[in-house]
């Protein structure tokens, strides 16, 4: 059965950037594909140039501040089959080049359920920190060398971060994540560390035979935005991070 993609893209105040984005979606050479664009109520003519483009598209009716929001509401407007393959990519970020899906449907097999990696940043001015888990080598606080072999089901409290863009998984997994699992004490969905919250749940129901981390770079990474340096507390990500690795392990699952 050929894989089908279900590309979902939140976005806010991007326009400096969003026609690369959707450049890079747009012109995948690969053809059974939908793409998605949820603008989170964009003030700085984002929204303008989304509508340009003959693709499906909401904007907020009022900001919600959460990407993790608009990506629960892409998916729900992308993605009608179990077997879906939901591919995340921010609106200041855009894909490698044309032959992205083209190459993820090779990984996609059918006993495939979840990858992630690799990522470049568009300054070049680091490596990007995707690793398999079974191999990853991280560092303390005093910069000394550590090497951890993580599982599916030990990643969550091992305190490593490891599984970034580019993030790619069945809509069956999705389905499973509990809903309040996306969501803060307040009830609200995640502002913050929000990859963490649908990342570790799918990484543990798909189990370490069903993920597959890719080494070839698939992604642009934009840390030249400015608006990445400082719109997140450092203090409020650390301990949503820590909360979120505080809740239970989900059990692997068997379809």
């Amino acid at each position: 059965m050929l894989n089908k993609f279900c590309i979902v893209i939140p976005v806010y105040n991007d326009s400096a950037w969003i026609t690369q984005c959707l450049e890079s979606v747009c012109n995948q050479d690969y053809q059974n594909y939908k793409v998605v664009v949820v603008d989170d109520h964009s003030t700085d003519g984002t929204w303008d140039i989304i509508k340009s483009y003959n693709i499906p598209c909401w904007r907020n009716g009022e900001r919600n501040g959460s990407g993790l929001a608009n990506i629960v509401k892409g998916i729900k407007y992308c993605s009608d089959n179990k077997d879906d393959i939901i591919v995340t990519v921010d609106g200041d970020d855009w894909l490698a080049d044309c032959s992205v899906l083209t190459y993820l449907s090779t990984i996609y097999t059918e006993d495939v359920w979840l990858t992630y990696g690799s990522f470049i940043p568009v300054s070049r001015s680091y490596q990007g920190t995707c690793q398999p888990l079974f191999s990853t080598h991280t560092f303390n606080d005093s910069g000394e060398h550590l090497y951890s072999k993580l599982t599916s089901n030990t990643y969550r409290q091992s305190g490593v971060w490891v599984t970034s863009h580019l993030r790619t998984f069945r809509r069956f997994l999705w389905d499973q994540i509990n809903d309040a699992d996306l969501r803060d004490q307040s009830g609200e969905y995640f502002k913050t560390a929000w990859d963490m919250a649908f990342m570790y749940p799918m990484i543990e129901m798909a189990g370490d035979e069903r993920i597959r981390f890719i080494d070839k770079i698939l992604y642009y990474y934009n840390d030249l935005n400015p608006a990445n340096d400082g719109k997140v507390d450092p203090a409020l990500q650390i301990a949503t991070g820590k909360y979120i690795q505080s809740k239970p392990c989900y059990q692997l699952w068997n379809r």
